[in-house]
């Protein structure tokens, strides 16, 4: 018998002998194949397959395919697309099996690793064998066998397993005596976890402290992207033209989200349809906070966004927004897990979230969830000592827990890139040849352990300015520091509603009202005390099937979905008053 621990340290044997390793798990149902898979595959960074994605297609389920032991498994298919070539240094691709219809189901990507393990039964078909290193055979006594596949499949489950499935597995373990031939047996009594320190080294991960600080820092926003006429179809020659510059000018980091509409396609078309793989790094998200969501349909965002982007695979996946609104469900629903699965398939490199609730929250989201690499966390010089964004006291507890951020809003929804009077007139006297967002993303690009600085541009000209001072990029010094915190000084004196302009609220209106819209259209107001641009920028936002400020019903929709907390109701009586209705 071989421990999980003793189990690690023979892989790493190997691993120093031979740069690299393959690890195959074998064993009865139940005995916890695709745990122990699942662990050395977050315990190494370790790409994982599983056998069940290569049984039998429809027309492969033969009588005489049966009687072979072992034969209800597409060997061939196994060693054509994924055995042969696991050295591939850019990786393979093989295809998900889809059980309803027996059918192959997407094409994926797995990037190549070091360490490979694969798990499931008929893993030691002879034919495999020699292309593993180590392999493990699980055993299990069988009333425990029973009881776990009850528990895990029900009843009715566990007498199709009885009836045919065990009966199939034991007389493949029996006829290519699969037990005798495995380098070791292994008995799972309980949980892995802590059976070992992880063992990931720097080679097996990017984000080591030399990634973090040598990624150019400006990353593209893709939920800002240019519109056509209509102002709801993405402009793709213009985004085209955007991500040429953006790669030309040697940056690599693209973030999109499953529910930036029409993001993640306009992203195939401009991005991933043009440019190898390799050249860009690409990040999205799983939002399960929406309403109407199940367990199931949240998980199906992963695939949807694998499709639409077509991009094989996520440098860098996130669970979206979480905050104490739906925290429950990414925990309930067990969305951490899914991504690690993701991620030990190779379908996911990096797993993150994003945030928007308060530091003491983040503290202890983060002690819950050690395995999160990286945060999402708004930050800019308006929220730094904000109440309610807390921007500085989440970094800080990122920095506390060794976590890379990636900085999101850092001109605030476009408002610090038009700021108001006194603060443009200080920055013009500090340096009238910058920008007003180029100190906005200085000053968040400038701060220890930042990953990246998104910026949500619209246009090819926003794109231009930000490369002109990123593309070379230099920290705030000491003097341009002290001019962000006289415009920081400026700035809170003035009110102004704190809408991001992310739209989180307007797809459960059932009056339709365009919320951010209508809260820009006030600040042009409060801000700027322009009210007839005001005036304009409301009529704008409530054209056409948009409802009025006054057509808020009261529901509370929109303030469940809100990252800032915004009393969003009380906000549209106000508008409503505001211009006079």
């Amino acid at each position: 018998m071989i421990t999980p621990e003793q189990l690690c340290e023979k892989i790493e044997e190997i691993y120093h002998r031979k740069g690299k390793a393959v690890i195959a798990i074998d064993g009865r149902c139940g005995a916890g194949k695709s745990t122990l898979g699942a662990w050395l595959a977050e315990q190494f960074h370790a790409r994982l397959f599983h056998m069940d994605d290569f049984y039998l297609q429809a027309h492969q389920r033969t009588p005489e395919r049966y009687a072979e032991a072992g034969g209800n498994i597409d060997w061939e298919r196994f060693t054509a697309e994924v055995l042969e070539h696991l050295d591939d240094p850019e990786g393979l691709t093989y295809h998900l099996f889809e059980h309803k219809g027996f059918t192959l189901g997407k094409a994926v990507h797995a990037a190549r690793t070091d360490i490979t393990v694969i798990e499931g039964s008929y893993s030691m078909r002879p034919e495999l064998t020699p292309y593993y290193d180590l392999t493990v055979f699980l055993d299990i006594d069988p009333a425990k066998q029973q009881e776990r596949i009850r528990r895990r499949n029900g009843e009715e489950v566990l007498q199709m397993f009885i009836q045919r499935w065990i009966p199939l597995e034991e007389k493949y373990f029996l006829e290519l005596d699969v037990r005798n031939r495995c380098d070791h047996i292994m008995i799972i009594n309980g949980s892995l976890e802590g059976s070992a320190e992880k063992r990931r080294t720097s080679e097996m991960t990017q984000l080591t402290e030399e990634f973090v600080t040598t990624l150019p820092k400006l990353g593209f926003g893709l939920m800002r992207l240019p519109r056509l006429e209509d102002g709801k179809t993405i402009d793709v020659e213009q985004t085209k033209k955007m991500v040429d510059a953006f790669l030309a000018a040697g940056m690599k980091y693209f973030d999109t989200a499953f529910v930036y509409e029409g993001s993640e396609d306009a992203c195939r078309q401009a991005l991933v349809d043009r440019y190898p793989r390799e050249s860009y790094y690409l990040a999205t998200k799983l939002n399960a906070g929406m309403p109407g969501l199940t367990e199931e349909t949240a998980k199906q965002e992963f695939y949807t966004s694998l499709e639409r982007t077509g991009a094989q695979y996520f440098d860098f996946y996130l669970l979206h927004a979480i905050g104490k609104g739906n925290i429950d469900k990414y925990n309930n629903w067990d969305i951490w897990g899914f991504a690690q699965e993701q991620k030990a398939k190779g379908l996911i490199k990096h797993v993150g979230f994003s945030f928007h609730d308060t530091a003491e929250m983040l503290d202890e989201v983060l002690t819950a969830h050690p395995e999160a690499e990286f945060v999402q966390l708004q930050i800019n010089y308006a929220d730094w000592e904000s109440n309610s964004v807390q921007s500085r006291l989440c970094y800080e507890v990122c920095r506390k827990h060794n976590k890379p951020v990636v900085v999101m809003e850092p001109v605030k929804g476009g408002m610090l890139a038009n700021p108001p009077a006194p603060v443009k007139e200080i920055f013009n006297q500090a340096d009238p040849h910058a920008s007003p967002a180029s100190w906005a993303i200085r000053f968040v690009a400038s701060k220890p352990g930042i990953l990246v600085v998104l910026s949500g541009m619209s246009n090819l000209a926003q794109m231009e300015d930000n490369l002109s001072y990123m593309k070379d990029f230099k920290p705030l010094s000491e003097a341009e520091a002290d001019t962000v915190k006289k415009a920081q000084d400026a700035l809170t004196s003035i009110p102004s509603i704190p809408c991001t302009g992310c739209r989180y609220c307007v797809a459960g209106c059932p009056m339709q009202i365009n919320i951010p819209s209508i809260f820009s259209a006030m600040n042009t107001n409060l801000v700027f005390q322009n009210k007839e641009r005001a005036q304009g920028s409301y009529n704008m936002a409530t054209r056409g099937d948009h409802g009025k400020a006054s057509a808020c019903i009261k529901c509370g929709a929109c303030e469940a979905q809100c990252p800032q907390h915004l009393q969003i109701r009380d906000l549209l009586e106000q508008a409503a008053e505001m211009f006079g209705e």
